[in-house]
């Protein structure tokens, strides 16, 4: 489109492969229940709106000369790669988004990567979001999410939450967690799989197969045994099995014969002796 087009807003349409430059234009676009792909929309303002529309491979920025931004509802993106995902008054910046739901949420940062998921009213800052995963009301930074975990109202940071994982009105710090069921409870530097916590906190401990409430253990899951140890411990422990198991495993040297000295009288001997043989 050119400078006095007539046509500047797209409504129910398929818009593909364009840039836009609204100041070349006679007004700035609207686009209602669009379908935006491989697009570029440059310094948009606050005249431009975009409602109802799904965004694939675009990339959407606003005029750094004119004060105020667009009104974007429902689908809000800003120097974002999004893809075959529907948004609800969401924000996206410098984050790979696909095949995903976002209602209310900001998710932000050049490591944040959802995919197939589930995002509500959450704030999510260089993150993975993967494989069916469902995250409601929470804040997380440097994170990992996967195979269909469910967080709601959490607090994380630098924490794997995986396999699984149910948690609830919990903070994770420096925590990995997988197969587990957590609520109200507080991990700091955790190692925890297969357990089921409740209004319980705990700094430094490697846990498995176990069920805490209130800080007591109460029971355990399945029938493995129940660990409940201090992780730089547990640690340090594995560190001398793998290297027990390392010289256990090491082939065997033939040893080699013993060399005697030789002087120059045994020197002189042996080489009589080989021409003696010799002749």
């Amino acid at each position: 489109m050119s400078q006095g087009s007539t046509i500047p807003n797209a409504r129910s349409s398929t818009i593909t492969s364009l840039t836009v430059h609204p100041p070349t234009w006679s007004s700035h676009p609207r686009m209602d229940k669009s379908a935006i792909a491989n697009c570029t929309f440059d310094s948009l303002t606050s005249s431009t709106v975009i409602d109802h529309s799904r965004l694939t491979s675009s990339t959407l920025s606003t005029s750094s000369t004119e004060p105020g931004k667009s009104s974007i509802d429902r689908s809000a993106l800003d120097n974002a790669y999004v893809t075959d995902s529907h948004l609800d008054r969401s924000t996206i910046k410098y984050a790979t988004v696909t095949l995903s739901h976002l209602d209310r949420s900001a998710v932000t940062g050049p490591d944040t990567i959802v995919s197939d998921s589930l995002i509500d009213r959450s704030n999510l800052t260089n993150c993975t979001v993967s494989n069916r995963c469902v995250i409601e009301r929470t804040a997380a930074s440097n994170c990992i999410f996967s195979d269909k975990s469910n967080v709601s109202r959490c607090q994380a940071n630098f924490s794997s939450i995986t396999k699984g994982t149910k948690a609830e009105r919990s903070v994770f710090q420096n925590t990995n967690i997988e197969a587990s069921k957590v609520e109200r409870s507080n991990f700091n530097n955790c190692d925890i799989v297969n357990c089921r916590l409740e209004r319980t906190v705990f700094k430094g401990m490697k846990l498995r197969n176990g069920r805490w409430e209130r800080g007591n253990l109460v029971g355990k899951m399945g029938d493995e045994e129940v660990v409940a140890e201090n992780i730089e411990v547990a640690q340090g422990r594995e560190m001398r099995e793998k290297q027990e198991m390392g010289t256990l495993q090491e082939p065997l040297q033939p040893e080699r014969p013993e060399q005697y000295p030789r002087d120059e009288k045994t020197m002189v001997f042996l080489t009589l002796y080989d021409c003696d043989w010799d002749c």
